[in-house]
């Protein structure tokens, strides 16, 4: 898992998170030929053995481990709760599976934000909080999407507290990071609970599909005008590649492309 290293008086880790649904979204993935590989499939080959999910979630980076246990420690060191503020819908989700308390929470009319919330400050939108109102919120951390770092990260200085960018790029980065959010606030037991979970529903995916050929898949987003294309690098490109698929447009470092439909590979 990347990390950003963020350099000021306070800083965290960028934490690796994703909206919690890969479980459904993997399910969605699974063989539906009934077996008939049909004419147009003796090309693909078959699908590789994903590696474990205790390979997948396994922490390693020391710096990372030390960066957990730096923020665990001050927590610990708190004589009260920590005051959180979770600036997105997605990590308002983790937060509520992890039973973490929130002052303050984004609003959003396209999502629901969960019932533990109700009560919590609304800051504004993912993409553009109100510093008035997060400022007197008075936060030990605040949460947000790792994609609006370089926008939000000078406004969290200004105020004078610790944050963590959370990064929704991928599956294995998801649950990575809820091992740490856990550990960092004391909710190693739902954390865990999360991770078992995913681990039972992925074993079992495997093996239901093991030995079966390997999609090639196009993952294709409508925009006005033009599309754009999801490598392995964006969120639905992990899911593709854990599901065993081959995503054509593989081999890049960046998480989405422009295309016009005369260049798309088949």
């Amino acid at each position: 898992m990347k990390h950003n290293w963020i350099k000021g008086k306070k800083k965290l880790p960028a934490l690796a998170v994703c909206a919690a649904l890969s479980c459904s979204l993997l399910a969605g993935c699974v063989d539906q030929s009934g077996g008939d590989t049909g004419e147009g499939t003796a090309d693909s080959g078959a699908s590789s053995q994903p590696e474990s999910v205790e390979t997948m979630l396994e922490i390693t980076d020391p710096e990372e481990k030390a960066a957990v246990e730096a923020a665990k420690a001050k927590v610990q060191g708190m004589e009260d709760e920590p005051r959180i503020i979770a600036t997105s819908p997605s990590t308002a989700e983790i937060c509520d599976r992890l039973e973490l308390d929130l002052v303050g929470v984004c609003s959003s009319s396209i999502s629901e934000l969960p019932e533990r919330y109700a009560e919590a400050e609304e800051v504004g939108t993912a993409m553009a909080p109100d510093m008035e109102i997060v400022a007197s919120l008075d936060p030990d951390w605040i949460l947000s999407p790792a994609t609006l770092q370089a926008d939000l990260q000078p406004k969290y200085e200004a105020i004078d507290t610790d944050w963590a960018f959370l990064n929704l790029r991928s599956v294995q980065g998801m649950y990575r990071s809820i091992q740490e959010l856990g550990e960092i606030f004391g909710r190693e037991e739902q954390a865990q609970a999360m991770v078992d979970e995913f681990t039972e529903f992925y074993e079992d995916y495997k093996d239901t599909n093991e030995g079966k050929e390997a999609p090639k898949v196009l993952i294709l987003m409508g925009l006005p005008g033009s599309y754009i294309i999801a490598t392995e690098n964006s969120y639905v490109g992990s899911l593709v590649e854990l599901a065993g698929g081959e995503n054509v447009y593989a081999g890049t470092d960046q998480e989405f492309l422009t295309v016009n439909t005369e260049d798309m590979k088949t």
